[in-house]
């Protein structure tokens, strides 16, 4: 019973050990490195697109609560389109390096 079994995966598993030794093993930090490469970059990604989120929370506060000179008017400030362009660059420089970085994996 189990002897039979264990004959016939002892010759397998001989046959493996050279592929082992010889590809997958010597391989292996090549691969990790790719992998490694591209999930770092795609990290990186997204830490830009939340501190463009970020961006965009701090000038939605600015232009929601600071008062422009006068108490009693109901006009919102005014914020020039140079802070907005901001959280655009992160963004942007963010989809990049995911776009850039996942076509590694194809």
């Amino acid at each position: 019973g189990p002897y039979a079994l264990w004959l016939g995966l002892d010759n397998q598993i001989i046959l493996l050990v050279p592929l082992f030794e010889l590809v997958i093993i010597p391989l292996f930090p090549k691969i990790e490195y790719f992998i490694l490469k591209a999930l770092r970059a795609i990290g990186v990604s997204y830490i830009l697109i939340l501190l463009a989120l970020l961006c965009m929370i701090v000038l939605d506060l600015v232009e929601h609560f600071v008062p422009s000179g006068d108490v009693c008017v109901t006009s919102m400030p005014e914020i020039s389109f140079l802070y907005y362009s901001i959280p655009l660059v992160f963004s942007g420089l963010a989809a990049a390096l995911s776009q850039l970085y996942i076509l590694e994996f194809i």
